[in-house]
């Protein structure tokens, strides 16, 4: 899995980090390796990070937040959790 940091005006990679199977066995576990590797490397070269979008990661979401990130989750998965809140109104 590798862990891509576009920039959002030009969307171009600005960071990455590839961890394997080995390196950690559960997919979500190697997004959030990645992320945390990904990161301080994009910060370091002096880039301004706003906001990050990714999967649905609590451990993500808590991580971008304590370095003063926007938190945002990725189309799929940011489609995925408001139908699930349209759902619940529709219901009430």
């Amino acid at each position: 899995m590798s862990g891509p940091c576009l920039a959002g005006s030009t969307h171009r990679i600005v960071g990455i980090a590839t961890l394997s199977r080995q390196d950690h066995r559960v997919a979500q576990t190697r997004e959030v390796a990645c992320t945390k590797i990904v990161l301080p490397q994009v910060i370091a070269r002096g880039l301004n990070i706003t906001e990050v979008a990714h999967d649905y990661q609590s451990t993500i979401k808590q991580y971008a937040e304590g370095l003063g990130m926007v938190n945002s989750y990725d189309t799929w998965h940011g489609m995925a959790l408001d139908s699930e809140d349209i759902s619940h109104e529709e219901k009430a």
